[in-house]
């Protein structure tokens, strides 16, 4: 992972206070160890230049080296790093409580369509829905929070009358943030409005997502660490694993 500086990632709190100028002092004199095999307990300066640590990509639930925390796996060890570096700032955190409807107790649903298909077979909300009316059933919780960039799912929600459905006030054009990007949308809104959807889902109960996708992934991490525990999630497709 590489570190960002303050003024790159406006909505969260710095992982450094250093410039880029600084960084590129220090990677002058000390150059940054790109091989996760040469890797030690005492390397400090490191840098991947592939998708996440490559040795680990398409690992599960398997146990960590992490000194101290042994008894602890994969899913922990990522779920801890991408809630330090996705800690949102003081000025995000009002923005959220002024624009998230999350209504709790609840459940949240992602469904991603778009250009999903491209990596794998898109599922349609009733399949969600079918856990959610589980998950009602089990805890008697009715709120269900939607995450989808498919304005149809909104729009579709009216046919179940036992739930309270919550979802951001935005534009669903059903096509991938890029295109959103190419047709002049701002993307500090856009990002703005991802990082209300993902913790707004992290913060619900329950989760119905697919570990397929990046997103669902991190919805699953960062409600690890919200409850230190093991989340209360389904995920529709794969398990969780080390990608990217």
């Amino acid at each position: 992972m590489t570190l960002k500086t303050p003024e790159v990632l406006s909505n969260f709190i710095p992982l450094t206070s250093c410039t880029e100028a600084d960084m590129e002092r220090a990677f002058k004199k000390s150059p940054p160890e790109h091989l996760f095999s040469n890797w030690t307990k005492s390397t400090i300066n490191f840098q991947t230049i592939n998708y996440d640590l490559t040795d680990m990509v398409g690992q599960s639930y398997v146990k960590t080296n992490t000194p101290g925390f042994e008894d602890q796996d994969l899913f922990w060890l990522r779920a801890m790093v991408a809630y330090y570096a996705t800690r949102p700032n003081y000025q995000f955190r009002e923005q959220f409580r002024q624009y998230s409807p999350i209504q709790t107790p609840c459940m949240s649903v992602h469904v991603r369509h778009s250009d999903k298909h491209s990596e794998a077979p898109l599922l349609e909300f009733p399949d969600y829905m079918s856990k959610a009316e589980d998950y009602r059933r089990q805890t008697g919780v009715s709120n269900v929070y939607i995450m989808s960039d498919d304005g149809k799912v909104i729009r579709s929600t009216k046919q179940y009358k036992n739930f309270r459905f919550q979802y951001l006030d935005v534009p669903r054009p059903n096509e991938a943030w890029y295109a959103e990007k190419e047709r002049g949308m701002p993307v500090d809104m856009l990002e703005r409005d991802f990082l209300l959807d993902v913790y707004a889902a992290a913060q619900c109960e329950h989760q119905i997502l697919t570990y397929s996708s990046n997103v669902g992934r991190l919805i699953g991490e960062l409600s690890y660490v919200l409850r230190n525990k093991e989340p209360s999630l389904v995920s529709l497709d794969s398990e969780w694993l080390m990608w990217p």
